[in-house]
């Protein structure tokens, strides 16, 4: 069976959960299953691959009101007819290689865990060219309208709330399980705590944070770090700071008179939540899924609006 399972790099976590999926699958006992993990803005016209991920960077970042206007105007359904009309064609345009891929392989089963590959294989399968399954796995807690497509087979939700989410929008029940947001199996690992901590020169008896930001590194991580200097007797703190260099740069030189570890992209986050006793950080989908993975507590701050904020109402 040839399994595809399709993200979009659009903030770190779809991936996250493409390839938990991915692993999962994989180290099934059968291993007859053909797993492919695929970046969907790869196989998109030049600039929109490129400007996708900048896009979405530059409104969370510089403008998120803007950001929060688009999310409820595309989400209230007010304007659905006319926004369904201009996505569906920006998404025959642009994903028009994505589409010819999926056309070519046409693979059993399509797993996605972003809303515009969700749509384009939702939109092959509606028209009849491809006959794959096509599956969309939600990787927020409440799904937006633009994961509700006609030709999707099924939904996979975090929690019955998404399912409850899903009915509204006028999905079928019967086309929706809540299975969680997918989760890489090293969450549910413990680790050897006093290695890690004898690596990053942390001591016993310190009270440890865990401080990050998603991918991007964006929010008051700086101001939250230096605000700790007034507990520097008690504490000690890990920093990830994602694609940010400037914030990397800042704190790796800052001094706080605790013990401070700055890291940039890492990929053993599970190690650092076990060392963890609380985690502040934004309320994205994975992340918040893998703190509660690791029955970490969660000090959420700066929410993005839209997804975010409403991950962190629901939580």
């Amino acid at each position: 069976m040839k399994v595809f399972v399709l993200y979009a790099r659009a903030g770190h976590g779809h991936k996250k959960a493409a390839q938990a999926i991915a692993e999962a699958l994989a180290a099934r006992p059968d291993g007859r299953h053909d797993v492919r993990l695929i970046d969907a803005l790869a196989h998109t016209f030049f600039l929109f691959n490129h400007l996708y991920e900048i896009t979405y960077y530059v409104l969370v970042r510089y403008a998120p009101w803007l950001w929060a206007l688009f999310y409820w105007v595309t989400d209230s359904g007010l304007p659905r007819s006319w926004v369904a009309f201009l996505r569906g064609h920006n998404n025959r345009l642009f994903g028009a290689g994505l589409r010819r891929f999926l056309q070519r392989e046409n693979p059993d089963v399509i797993l996605c865990t972003h809303f515009f590959s969700a749509e384009v294989a939702a939109g092959l399968k509606r028209e009849g060219k491809i006959s794959a399954r096509v599956v969309a796995v939600v990787t927020d807690f409440l799904a937006h309208r633009f994961w509700v497509n006609a030709g999707t087979d099924h939904y996979i939700g975090m929690m019955e709330e998404t399912a409850e989410d899903l009915r509204r929008k006028g999905v079928d029940p019967a086309r929706v399980s809540v299975l969680g947001i997918p989760v890489s199996g090293r969450f549910r690992e413990r680790v050897d705590r006093e290695a890690i901590r004898s690596k990053l020169g942390f001591e016993r008896g310190r009270f440890c944070i865990l401080f990050t930001s998603g991918s991007f590194g964006i929010g008051p991580l700086s101001r939250a770090v230096r605000g700790l200097a007034r507990f520097s007797k008690d504490v000690q703190a890990m920093v990830v700071c994602g694609t940010n260099e400037k914030l990397f740069r800042e704190l790796e030189s800052v001094r706080v008179g605790f013990p401070l570890a700055v890291f940039g992209f890492v990929d053993n986050m599970h190690e650092l939540m076990d060392l963890a006793q609380v985690l502040v950080s934004r309320s994205s989908g994975l992340t918040t899924c893998e703190a509660l993975a690791k029955g970490l507590p969660m000090i959420v701050i700066s929410p993005i609006p839209g997804q975010e904020a409403n991950n962190a109402r629901t939580l």
